[in-house]
């Protein structure tokens, strides 16, 4: 999420990574990308590209939106 999404990221808890979505990241329409629909992305990704992401959703057990900008993994 880093390097395409997020602006920053910081350890925020014993297992709790925070990620601030960039202001440039866009949706191909040029709208704005919001935590909101990250979080949804990467739940949907999870449920359609389940095998293929087992290594990140062995750790990841939630994705919580913070605010418009900011998304926490727990």
């Amino acid at each position: 999420p880093v390097s395409g999404l997020a602006e920053s990221w910081s350890v925020t808890g014993e297992k709790e990574i925070t990620f601030k979505i960039a202001q440039t990241s866009r949706w191909s329409d040029g709208s704005a990308l919001t935590a909101d629909q990250a979080a949804k992305c990467l739940i949907r990704a999870k449920r359609v590209h389940g095998d293929s992401l087992k290594t990140l959703y062995d750790y990841v057990v939630a994705i919580e939106v913070k605010d418009v900008q900011t998304l926490v993994f727990k």
